[in-house]
């Protein structure tokens, strides 16, 4: 981080280092303009959140899983692409395919204000007031990224979290182990999270994040996996 004036300058960069964190191999790097307060005023804050929700509001960041065979799965959504890189940080593969933008609906980015106001809330600078008028000026993209992020199964299957809208529905992409695309589909299956989404598979199960009634609970689905062969649906062991 280095601080020009009133903006911060964040770089991040993904990569393998060894134990003197000296960088070994560099995946991405990412860099970001945070703004800071021009002031303590109403106005100045005001103007300052809605700068900072703007920045974060649908916009694509890295999403990143590494495997149980250490190979990592590394993407930024502003694509439909996903990299995969072995434990050397060797690109072996890429993940990818054809998507239709979806726009940003107002449900949505009342959605967005409802979760990142809540995270406000133990601060008193930002009242309710301040907060609803900082969100009259967010500049919100007209489409959403390729994907929110991405999982894997326990068969190496990745799971792609293409879009989710609360208390209505995930929208969800398959693809094998090789990258070959296999599904998409909806499902009632929640996955939240405002930087990251709360989805993972152990033992047999799926697991996610929920909040009902101000309360977050953790869910565990069961699921089965299914091929269509022979004019029938045949479950796979």
């Amino acid at each position: 981080m280095n601080q020009e004036g009133n903006v911060q300058r964040q770089t991040s960069t993904y990569g393998l280092f060894n134990d003197k964190f000296n960088l070994l191999v560099e995946l991405y790097k990412d860099e970001i303009e945070i703004p800071m307060p021009a002031g303590t005023e109403e106005s100045a804050i005001v103007e300052y959140l809605a700068k900072v929700w703007s920045r974060t509001a649908f916009r694509p960041a890295v999403r990143f899983i590494l495997a149980d065979n250490d190979f990592i799965y590394l993407g930024r959504p502003d694509k439909y692409e996903i990299k995969v890189y072995s434990p050397e940080g060797k690109l072996v593969k890429q993940i990818t395919r054809d998507y239709v933008s979806i726009p940003v609906s107002d449900k949505d980015k009342d959605d967005f204000f409802e979760r990142i106001s809540e995270s406000l809330s133990s601060i008193p600078l930002f009242t309710e007031d301040l907060k609803k008028k900082a969100f009259q000026k967010i500049k919100f993209p007209k489409y959403k990224p390729a994907y929110q992020s991405f999982t894997l199964m326990e068969n190496g299957w990745l799971v792609v979290i293409v879009d989710s809208v609360e208390d209505e529905y995930t929208l969800l992409d398959i693809f094998d182990q090789d990258g070959k695309y296999i599904a998409h589909f909806k499902t009632p299956v929640p996955a939240e999270g405002m930087f990251s989404v709360l989805l993972f598979f152990r033992n047999g199960k799926a697991y996610c994040v929920a909040t009902e009634d101000d309360y977050r609970y953790a869910k565990r689905y069961n699921y089965e996996i299914q091929e269509y062969r022979d004019y029938k649906w045949i479950r796979k062991k």
